[in-house]
């Protein structure tokens, strides 16, 4: 078996890469969820044809929504009585969701037709449903109450269901085939054949079981295990060609741990370290063969999810909150995209066109890619005074009206009211009367503009 020498391309890469927190902003941020519509939004997901999905209200249960970033349109795809939840998407538009009757439905994103797969009938409780680009889907039961002590496989081949077996959680690879582990070993299931095969047993290598896999198109994989006489968590990967080769070696470090890693056709891993008092984020890549450190400032940074182009984003913590970074591997450098101190993000996905999303304060948020290096917000202002309103336009305001953007008069008063007509218009209210000049402040940066009174 392989190692890589982690902790020796560690220090030769501090040498020559210092990733900073870059000011400049690479995407713009846009809210597609309010509370008032949709109640506490849940589960989003984003699939290729930058379509985003989540759970919300829709009277007295979740319903799954859509919105189109190409059209701009959210939709109501659903309206059952069953609540919609833990939605997973397709790149076909398909959706497959568990009912609050623990059943696992399919949403056929042509059709717009529901297809019950299973109940829970013979005290089966269904969960963690899965999707593929085949409308393949996976799911795992467990029956009665015992859901650690015994639990089931099960796959909608396209035309039936078919249990896989129990102790059996299986998961698809990037390459749209099932796998699974089981002990030491890791198993791969041909769906046409119905025939399961052992890829690898891991029992001679680590004596240790995997842990979140993650298998690329091309059928490589990697996991987390023990090391080799050490309690340790360190990050493996596997192909037919090259067998086992070790990416982290923390080794005599017992407090340090390797966790989740994730493999783009590339063949480049992100995973994160578990420190004490502070995490971080690596990038193994496989040509050169070299592994980075992509943060080095102080805080708890956690699990990373990368993309076919290598960028990388993950949940970092700037004092009590938690914050959205992206990683622009082109540049080398390190984005925090938010900037929220009284909410918590969460659930936060990139898809292979760098389009981000995330849940924040139970809010749906996407950032979407600046063709180039973002603007600077322009603007000019007009106060009418006999109802002290302030109408600003210019570019980039479609962010303005939340948390992170503000209006503020030469005094430093902010606007007691902010309205956004519309993407590159802002309406707002200052209570003193109408100032003689504005600051427009918000995620690209800010702009000051004198008022014309009228």
């Amino acid at each position: 078996m392989r190692k890589i020498l982690h902790n020796q391309i560690i220090s030769a890469v501090l040498l020559v890469l210092f990733t900073s927190i870059a000011q400049a902003q690479t995407h713009t941020i846009l809210q597609l969820t309010d509370k008032a519509t949709f109640g506490d939004v849940r589960y989003p997901q984003i699939n290729d044809q930058n379509q985003v999905f989540w759970a919300g209200r829709a009277g007295s249960t979740y319903e799954l929504f859509r919105y189109d970033v190409a059209s701009s349109m959210t939709t109501q795809l659903t309206n059952t009585p069953y609540d919609v939840n833990e939605p997973k998407v397709n790149n076909r538009g398909d959706s497959v969701f568990k009912g609050k009757d623990y059943g696992i439905y399919f949403f056929d994103g042509n059709t717009g037709e529901i297809i019950q797969l299973s109940n829970s009938s013979y005290n089966y409780i269904n969960a963690h449903p899965q999707i593929n680009d085949k409308r393949q889907i996976l799911w795992t039961g467990s029956q009665g109450i015992d859901w650690d002590l015994r639990k089931w496989g099960f796959i909608y081949n396209g035309t039936s269901v078919i249990n896989l077996g129990e102790n059996i959680a299986p998961f698809f690879g990037a390459d749209g085939e099932v796998y699974w582990s089981f002990k030491n070993s890791i198993y791969h299931y041909n769906v046409a054949t119905g025939v399961a095969t052992q890829v690898i047993d891991l029992g001679p290598l680590t004596g240790h079981s995997p842990r979140n896999i993650s298998v690329n198109a091309n059928g490589v994989i990697v996991w987390s295990s023990q090391g080799v006489g050490t309690s340790d968590l360190e990050i493996f990967r596997y192909d037919k060609l090259t067998g086992v080769t070790q990416l982290s070696n923390d080794h005599p470090y017992y407090f340090l741990h390797n966790h989740s890693p994730i493999i783009n056709t590339s063949g480049n891993v992100t995973w994160w370290r578990s420190d004490v008092g502070y995490h971080k984020i690596f990038l193994y890549e496989s040509e050169p063969e070299i592994v980075k450190q992509l943060n080095y400032n102080d805080g708890i940074h956690y699990e990373p999810r990368i993309n076919e182009s290598s960028n990388i984003i993950w949940r970092g913590s700037v004092g009590s909150a938690h914050e959205i970074f992206f990683y622009n591997r082109a540049t080398e450098t390190v984005t925090q995209l938010t900037d929220t101190p009284d909410s918590m993000e969460w659930s936060h996905r990139i898809n292979n066109n760098d389009h981000i999303i995330w849940n924040a304060s139970n809010e749906v948020f996407l950032a979407a890619p600046c063709d180039n290096p973002c603007q600077a917000v322009s603007i000019n202002a007009v106060c009418f005074s006999h109802i002290s309103v302030v109408v600003v336009r210019g570019n980039n305001l479609s962010n303005v009206a939340d948390t992170t953007a503000t209006i503020t008069d030469k005094n430093g008063t902010t606007a007691n009211r902010l309205f956004l007509w519309d993407e590159d218009l802002i309406v707002a209210r200052f209570n003193g009367g109408c100032p003689s000049e504005i600051t427009v402040t918000n995620i690209f940066g800010s702009n000051t503009s004198a008022v014309q009174v009228r």
